[in-house]
C-alpha cells in the first residue's frame, strides 16, 4: 500500500505546484498514518474477547476496517450494541479517524450453517 501512494505521489509531484506538492504529502502522511496495523487490530480483537465484554463471543476482522462481533441472537436488533462497540473503538483505541465498520453477527448460525447473519451494524 505504502508502495501504491508513494508511485502515486511522484506523479502527482511532477504536476504540482510547490504548494500543492507540499498539501499532497501531507494527504498522504495522514492517509498512511490513519492505517490500522495488524497489532492494533488484534489488541481491540482481544478487548472484545476478553472478560470486559461478556455479550461477545467471538470477533474477527474480515477486512482491514470491517469486525464482526458474534452475539447469541436474543431476536432484537443489535444496532445497539454495533454503536457502543464503535464508542468503545473510538475511546479506548483512539480509533476515530480510521473508518471502521462493526457488524454484530449471529454466533450461533454461523457456527452451525457457516452463513454471516447481520443482527446489526454501526460505522464509527
Amino acid at each position: 500500500m505504502k508502495n501504491i501512494i508513494t508511485s502515486s505521489l511522484a506523479l502527482w509531484l511532477t504536476a504540482c505546484s510547490s504548494e500543492k506538492v507540499e498539501q499532497v504529502a501531507a494527504d498522504s502522511e495522514q492517509a498512511v498514518a490513519n492505517e490500522f496495523t495488524d497489532a492494533q487490530r488484534q489488541e481491540i480483537t482481544d478487548y472484545f474477547l476478553s472478560d470486559e465484554e461478556p455479550t461477545v463471543l467471538d470477533a474477527t476482522w474480515t477486512d482491514d476496517r470491517i469486525l464482526k462481533i458474534g452475539v447469541k441472537d436474543d431476536d432484537s436488533r443489535r444496532d445497539g450494541f454495533a454503536e457502543y462497540a464503535c464508542g468503545e473503538i473510538n475511546n479506548q483505541f483512539d480509533a476515530k479517524e480510521q473508518g471502521i465498520w462493526v457488524q454484530i453477527i449471529d454466533y450461533n448460525k454461523l457456527m452451525k450453517t457457516k452463513e454471516w447473519v447481520k443482527l446489526g451494524e454501526a460505522h464509527c
